[in-house]
């Protein structure tokens, strides 16, 4: 774990947070959720690692957990309007 992966990872995906809030309603916002969550996670984790702050024995699940989140969030990107939203209208 190093500083340098949580902060690439950080930065790639508050980019890519701000493109979906662009978007507004085309994506899911499921899918900002879990990259949010999920970097949160990871490069929270990492940081504490590398920082030696917290219990080592929580924080080490803790990595992968966010970046399978962060997966999932790019996930529910790629599948896009594939699954109807409740917030849509039906006529």
């Amino acid at each position: 774990a190093t500083w340098n992966t949580a902060t690439v990872y950080q930065l790639f995906h508050s980019v890519a947070l701000l493109g979906l809030a662009a978007q507004g309603e085309a994506v899911k916002p499921l899918a900002g959720q879990l990259m949010a969550v999920g970097t949160a996670m990871f490069s929270g984790s990492i940081y504490c690692l590398c920082l030696g702050i917290g219990p080592k024995p929580l924080l080490g699940p803790t990595t992968p957990v966010g970046g399978l989140l962060m997966i999932g969030g790019w996930i529910v990107v790629g599948l896009g309007n594939s699954f109807p939203s409740s917030s849509r209208k039906t006529d």
